[in-house]
């Protein structure tokens, strides 16, 4: 399922995010009160957003495969965090929590590319970007719900607009990538039609400019929240032109008469 996938690649980036911040946080004075504030909170609704859709895209059999053992791998080091920050060991032993925010990283972003790969096989459309976009993806759907975080755990005040800025900028690389991956010349295969194509790019761009322009007038939440909606569209969008959209084979006279 389409949409459990693009769910379970945001709980992964929201769990890199925290990860990375992590990593970040223990290196200046200070950092363990952060970290118990949002990231705490970060790896449990990190955890929950990531099995959830795994679940809901029906990836049972896909667990014992490399993404799945990743997939597993990245939840039980966030479990672990989760208790590890809640227990004060970010104060106590601030190296071995700075090392486990790396571990995640690691593994949330090699399940993701893992993903990524096996879903890329010898049934689906090829795409010769889909590992960097759909990493693009999860961080840029995982960063919008770290930010929705923020917001609720420490208060966004005049960093609204900032957030709502860089996840545009993520949106607009996102949207280049897909349209640079969608043209007819990128691989052998027959190009959707223009309106098709254009569906994600518009909502890349289109859903954080809305949030942008409206951040004004509605609270940081609401437009954040839009922002993040939009780009979990289009990731939802995305993988589901991937799977309706296989591979052609080239028929047997008409590749004889190409020499393949």
């Amino acid at each position: 399922m389409a949409l459990g996938g693009a769910v379970a690649a945001a709980g992964f980036g929201l769990l890199m995010w925290c990860g990375i911040t992590t990593a970040l946080l223990q290196l200046r004075p200070g950092g363990a009160t952060a970290l118990s504030l949002v990231q705490g909170p970060g790896f449990v609704l990190g955890v929950l957003i990531a099995a959830a859709g795994a679940a809901a895209a029906g990836r049972a059999r896909a667990w014992r495969e490399h993404s799945g053992l990743l997939g597993i791998g990245a939840l039980l080091v966030a479990c672990l965090l989760a208790v590890s920050l809640h227990g004060g060991l970010a104060v106590r032993a601030p190296t071995a929590v700075g090392v486990l925010g790396v571990l995640l990283v690691l593994l949330a972003f090699g399940a993701i590319a893992a993903e990524s790969v096996a879903s890329n096989g010898p049934q689906a459309r090829p795409r010769p970007l889909q590992v960097p976009i759909q990493l693009l993806f999860a961080m840029a759907t995982g960063l919008g719900l770290l930010y929705l975080l923020m917001e609720q755990r420490l208060g966004a005040a005049g960093d609204g607009r900032l957030m709502l800025a860089t996840l545009l900028g993520l949106g607009v690389v996102l949207a280049l990538c897909h349209v640079v991956d969608g043209r007819p010349g990128t691989v052998s295969r027959p190009a959707p039609p223009l309106r098709r194509r254009a569906h994600v790019p518009g909502l890349l761009v289109a859903g954080p400019v809305l949030a942008l322009l409206l951040g004004t007038w509605l609270p940081a939440t609401v437009s954040l929240a839009m922002a993040t909606l939009a780009l979990l569209a289009a990731a939802w969008l995305d993988r589901a032109g991937s799977t309706h959209h296989p591979r052609v084979t080239p028929h047997p006279e008409r590749a004889a008469d190409h020499g393949i």
